[in-house]
Parts: structure tokens; C-alpha cells; sequence
């Protein structure tokens, strides 16, 4: 894995995309389609505020984000529209391990946004970026059985379904919709949860030579 690569966040170019770190002046248009609920769930790589706090947002994406790429532990970046620099969504890197040359991926998108191949060309140009660059051998995710959106974007970059781990993951809300905010003091939730699947899907690289 080429470490040098780590030094300093790179910025990237497609079409109609830049994949860029977060600045300041995304603050707005992030909150927008992430706090209000404009926003499609590719994956879980979406990172909640307890507040619309501007601070906290700069915090984390300008202080904290850098130093994390810096380590190796995650890379975190803005997708945003090439006409007017405007956010959309975000992808990230994160889980790199350099002895089995691997890394995960998530991503999200806002739902305004959906359907137009933004995502397709992003997570392509990230793939291109770790193989080609970094030198990883391969590249996976986790995603839940019942986000066909992800699955089709994962498909469509060459990603191939290893398997599904039987309820691996339950949400937060009972089958009926009321939230568990305490499982430990209140074991009757346990069998009121709602546990869903994960599909395991990942890419090799010589794969993903096979398909450019």
C-alpha cells in the first residue's frame, strides 16, 4: 500500500462530479439534505450532529477528518456537483489495512439527487483511485438486503455479492415503530427489535481492471 498517498487529502475530478474535502461553505447545503431527511442511505457512511451547530460541522470535517486520513482511518469526502460546487452527498474510505491491502467504502446521497448516475461516478472514480494509486486488492462493504439502491450502484462498479449475514444489524425502533432508547433497562425490547440482513459486497482488483 503506497503510504506516501496519506500525507496529504486529494481532491478529484469526473464528468460532473468534484470529490473534494469538506469546506466551510458546505455547511448549509449539508445540513440540508442530511438533517432534514433529504437523503438516500447507500450505506452507513453518514456522520450525525447533535445540533445544526456550524462548529461542530467544521470540527469534524476540517480538524478531525484530516487528522483521521492522516492515520489511515478514514477518508472522508464531499461529492459535489461540478457546475456550482454545491454538496450532495458524501463518500468515504476508511478501514484500510495495509498488510491485506483492503479498505471499506460507504456512501450516501441526497434523494434529490438520486437516480442521475452521481453515485455510479463517484464510487468509480474512489475505485480507480485505490487501486491504481493506493495499491489496495480489494475493496468492500456492508449493505442491508433492503437497500436495492446500493446494490445496483455496487453492481454496476463491479462489485460482487460474497453473501448475506442473517440478521447481523437491528435498527433502533421495535416492529411497530416505537424507538428503543434502553435496551439494558427494558430486555423486553430484545424481542421486539427488528433485525434485518447484510449483504457483503466487495470488488478485487483484477476485477475491476476486467471491467474498465
Amino acid at each position: 500500500m503506497n503510504k506516501d498517498t496519506f500525507l496529504h487529502m486529494p481532491s478529484f475530478e469526473t464528468k460532473r462530479l468534484k470529490i473534494r474535502p469538506f469546506e466551510k461553505s458546505d455547511f448549509n447545503s449539508y445540513i440540508h439534505w442530511h438533517n432534514h431527511g433529504d437523503i438516500v442511505y447507500y450505506a452507513e457512511g453518514l456522520y450525525n450532529f447533535k445540533s445544526n451547530n456550524q462548529q461542530e460541522f467544521e470540527k469534524f470535517f476540517l480538524q478531525r477528518v484530516p487528522r483521521m486520513y492522516k492515520t489511515k482511518e478514514s477518508g472522508i469526502w464531499c461529492i459535489a456537483k461540478k457546475s456550482n460546487n454545491i454538496s450532495i452527498g458524501l463518500i468515504e474510505i476508511c478501514k484500510f489495512d495495509s498488510y491485506s491491502n483492503t479498505a471499506q467504502i460507504h456512501f450516501c446521497i441526497s434523494n434529490k439527487q438520486r437516480c442521475k448516475g452521481y453515485m455510479t461516478e463517484a464510487v468509480k472514480c474512489m475505485l480507480d483511485w485505490c487501486f491504481s494509486i493506493i495499491g489496495l486488492n480489494r475493496i468492500y462493504t456492508f449493505v442491508s438486503d433492503k437497500n436495492i439502491a446500493s446494490s445496483k450502484v455496487l453492481l454496476k462498479c463491479g462489485f460482487i455479492l460474497e453473501g448475506i449475514m442473517r440478521q447481523s444489524n437491528a435498527n433502533k425502533y421495535t416492529k411497530t415503530g416505537d424507538e428503543i432508547k434502553n435496551t439494558k433497562k427494558d430486555s423486553s425490547f430484545i424481542d421486539q427489535k427488528e433485525y434485518r440482513n447484510d449483504c457483503i459486497y466487495a470488488i478485487l482488483k483484477k476485477e475491476y481492471k476486467s471491467i474498465i
